[in-house]
């Protein structure tokens, strides 16, 4: 590692403090700090040009570092790697998210008009925002942060350890004294034979059968396995469609500016490194062109290896159909690993799932496109479930629209809105910054003082929270808002009833819900609750 480059901690009112390595070149850094960099004039340049647009250059030799909602790994010459973290979330964690949302967007029955489905014949995605939710997905289940049974590359060494073969009998003709074994075919052709030869004296229990004749010649049966299956021929397209997928994003990838090129450059490196071995392998040369999906077959369905590939192909084609995302908003999770917008969509499908497991499978879901008449760009979808319970994410409601997605001041946009079958809506936003929802025991004084203070430094997270408040008082459908975020500590409070709550039995407030990966029972309590018309 080059010395040229100096990495070290910035905060306001604080002494600069040094920040210690491990010695390899990789420097583990808060995405939420302010961090500085000083070298020569020309190292410090080329930070610049690589880390641009996390940067400020305030001096010739010094840039300012500030990551803000990004994670991963950057590459600085002159430096190493800097391992930019949030918190205690990674890039494992992102990708982790991410296909959680591909997993249960890939279940959810979307109409058929709300987007086109992309055409199994097309190996690779034609539009730009098609190809970046087809390459989050795949650059997932080829890193090791999957779940080893959603590793492509286990499923592919699965499928070449034990490849499924067919078996092929045809038959070869012999003379009758070079026969080996006989089958119905070979039967049915001796007793429809003419070619006979004489066989005096021979006692041969066939002989005797035809009046002391032999057949000259015989169908002998031959078997032997082929690897051309219409299987292998779906695993061969698969993989195909893979590597054309990271090579159109390669070269789309000159088209992105530093620092997310050489990331995703250094993403298609990797990439095409495992693909490229899965395609060499030598049980592909016996293996044709596919013709066909053998969608029926129970190879694909139930075997180890195909049925994964299988399963990630499927996700893979509706990865690039489902997710209500524009291309603005996948670029921003594939090149800037922006993990505040990601934690946004992934609770919405969380609660979906969630939903989905109290109530069953759901019977539509909804996607919206951007049309040239749009004013807002249409990231939106809904979910709808028997019984009249729906969710909608990123909802509008406004002064001119009708009830429930009437407001009778300023336009606001909820997160999650979830209409229960009484007419109710209750609201959630995600808010990933907010760690700490609730602050230790003050005084009222002491509180108002810590709110100013946060205003003044421009970290006002307070205003999360009272955002909640204007949602309920501006939507008059509005039972109760809360707010989605990683900490561990459920509230609610409960807003004191008026005219009309008490006979209805509404419980109106505002609360927040903790909600991180793996750990879903605060969510299921709510929704159970919700669900049941308890608020």
């Amino acid at each position: 590692m080059s010395a040229s480059l100096t990495l070290s901690l910035r905060q306001p009112g604080k002494p600069i403090t040094a920040v210690n390595t491990s010695g390899d070149g990789r420097y583990v850094i808060d995405a939420e700090k302010q961090w500085r960099l000083d070298g020569p004039s020309d190292a410090v340049a080329l930070a610049r040009e690589q880390l641009d647009p996390f940067v400020e250059l305030i001096a010739p030799t010094t840039l300012l570092l500030s990551f803000g909602n990004s994670v991963g790994v950057f590459e600085v010459p002159g430096l190493g790697s800097l391992v930019v973290r949030s918190g205690k979330w990674s890039d494992s964690d992102f990708d982790a998210m991410l296909a959680d949302v591909v997993r249960i967007a890939s279940g959810l029955p979307f109409s058929a008009g709300s987007r086109a489905p992309l055409p199994f014949e097309r190996s690779v995605p034609a539009t730009d925002d098609v190809l970046y939710h087809a390459f989050v997905y795949l650059r997932f289940i080829l890193s090791a942060t999957a779940p080893f049974e959603d590793r492509l590359p286990a499923a592919l060494a699965a499928i070449a350890a034990e490849p499924h073969r067919l078996m092929i009998r045809n038959h070869r003709s012999v003379p009758f004294e070079a026969a080996t074994d006989i089958d119905v075919h070979g039967l049915l052709a001796l007793a429809t034979a003419r070619d006979l030869m004489a066989a005096p004296g021979l006692d041969h229990p066939l002989a005797l059968a035809l009046d002391g004749h032999l057949p000259r010649r015989h169908q002998d049966p031959v078997v032997h396995f082929t690897l051309d299956t219409a299987e292998n021929r779906f695993v061969k397209a698969f993989l195909r469609r893979a590597v054309e997928l990271v090579g159109r994003m390669r070269l789309a990838a000159g088209k992105i500016a530093a620092p997310y090129s050489s990331r995703i450059r250094l993403d298609c490196d990797a990439m095409t490194g495992q693909l490229e071995g899965a395609v060499r392998h030598s049980m592909w040369r016996e293996v044709g062109g596919m013709t066909h999906v053998p969608m029926s077959s129970t190879v694909l369905q139930g075997r180890r290896g195909y049925r994964d590939v299988f399963r990630h192909s499927a996700r893979l084609t509706l990865a690039t159909r489902n997710l209500p995302l524009s291309t603005r908003d996948t670029r921003k999770l594939l090149e800037a690993k922006d993990i505040a917008l990601l934690y946004e969509l992934w609770c919405c499908f969380v609660v979906a799932e969630a939903i989905t497991r109290q109530l069953g499978r759901p019977r539509r879901a909804d996607s919206t496109e951007t049309t040239a008449t749009e004013k807002h760009i249409a990231r939106g979808f809904s979910v709808a479930w028997s019984g009249g319970v729906e969710l909608h994410y990123n909802a509008a409601f406004s002064h001119s629209r009708k009830a429930p997605w009437h407001s009778y001041s300023v336009p606001l946009r909820p997160d999650l809105v979830l209409k229960t079958p009484d007419g109710a809506l209750h609201l959630f936003d995600a808010k990933f910054r907010l760690v700490r929802f609730f602050a230790e025991a003050k005084s009222d004084e002491e509180e108002l003082e810590a709110t100013d203070e946060e205003e003044r430094r421009g970290t006002f997270k307070r205003a999360d929270l009272y955002k909640m408040h204007t949602y309920l008082d501006a939507i008059p459908a509005a039972r109760a808002v809360r707010i989605l975020y990683p900490g561990d500590k459920s509230q609610f409070y409960l807003r004191p009833p008026a005219t009309g709550d008490a006979a209805s039995g509404a419980a109106r407030g505002v609360g927040a819900t903790p909600l991180v990966p793996g750990k879903f029972k605060e969510l299921d309590l709510v929704l159970a609750d919700l669900l049941k018309g308890n608020g």
